[in-house]
């Protein structure tokens, strides 16, 4: 089967005080997923098991 995307989301996360970007991506993706509200997703995309989705995170840094 052929990968589609469904869903495009952004999130924004800082470390103001260690300044890692290990832990402002992770904030990010956190914020990203926070935001999505994903009702039926499922039935479009034809998945019946949650390990078939695939998740693809892209991380910009200054």
């Amino acid at each position: 089967m052929a990968r589609k995307c469904f869903i495009i989301e952004m999130g924004m996360g800082i470390d103001q005080h260690g300044q890692e970007p290990t832990v402002a991506c992770a904030r990010a993706v956190r914020n990203a997923i926070a935001h999505n509200a994903l009702l039926g997703v499922w039935e479009v995309a034809g998945l019946t098991d949650p390990n078939q989705m695939i998740v693809e995170v892209k991380v910009a840094v200054p």
